[in-house]
This record gives C-alpha cells, structure tokens and sequence, in this order.
C-alpha cells in the first residue's frame, strides 16, 4: 500500500495523541494549514516538513512518503 503525505501527518499526528491545535502549537504551522495538508488540499513547504520531521523524529522523506 503506497501511503500519501497527508495520510503520513495524519497518522503520526494521531500516534501522538495530539489533535491539530496542539500541532499546531508544536511546529508553530497554522492549524487551518495542518487541516489543508491532512485532507491533501496542500502541500508542506520545506521549513513546514522540517520542523516536522524535527518533532516526531524522521526524517523528511518519511514525512513526505519518498
């Protein structure tokens, strides 16, 4: 099964415990651009998919699902 980014966010985002304010809270991302890439309206910009690889420790390729 391929996996898609906003699959991959939504899915570490719940492994946490964490709902999208808290997320938000967490990468300093604005909570409505959490929803955008979870429901695959949009796509992380490069400091975005960093800070989050930063927080749940992967790498960015992970995040991105390369």
């Amino acid at each position: 099964m391929v996996m898609k980014m906003d699959t991959r966010l939504y899915e570490l985002r719940k492994e946490k415990h964490l709902s999208q304010i808290q997320l938000q809270i967490e990468l300093g991302i604005d909570q409505s651009d959490i929803s955008k890439i979870e429901s695959g309206q949009k796509e992380f910009t490069a400091e975005q998919c960093k800070a989050a690889a930063l927080f749940f420790h992967t790498s960015m390729d992970y995040i991105l699902c390369l």
